[in-house]
């Protein structure tokens, strides 16, 4: 049973890295796809979400692929972000070495998660402020 859960929600995860939110039906597709894997993982909380479908995204933002860097980073992060909400530990712990070794070989990858962390500290600054202010 615990391998066919894991097979449910590493299609979930699959689903949600392959759309590319282009128009508005693509948008709608990729977010119910993201609140699909959110609703999987409340109910089975221990399904082993697979780094590597992550990792296959983040090497798909060099330059001579046709995806978008900016949505694939984009997009791995929105994946990530639901599986950190349900399940930070674990995640981690189940895939430290593939995350050490992504960061550690793809250059590219370090930057762009810098860069993103830096926008997302800042929105979340600005929109604290902005809410104390009111």
């Amino acid at each position: 049973m615990e391998r066919k859960v894991d097979n449910v929600v590493s299609c979930v995860e699959q689903v949600a890295l392959v759309i590319e939110p282009k128009d508005k039906e693509a948008t709608t597709m990729y977010k119910q796809a993201l609140e699909l894997l959110s609703q999987a993982l409340e109910v089975w909380p221990n399904a082993n979400v697979k780094f590597n479908y992550l990792e296959k995204l983040f090497n798909s933002m060099q330059p001579s692929q046709s995806k978008d860097p900016s949505t694939a980073l984009a997009q791995g992060l929105d994946v990530m972000n639901k599986v950190l909400e349900k399940q930070p530990h674990l995640f981690i712990r189940n895939n430290i070495n593939q995350i050490s070794q992504v960061v550690t070989y793809n250059k590219h990858l370090l930057v762009f998660l810098f860069l993103g962390f830096i926008i997302i500290i800042f929105w979340h600054s600005c929109f604290s402020y902005v809410c104390i202010r009111f």
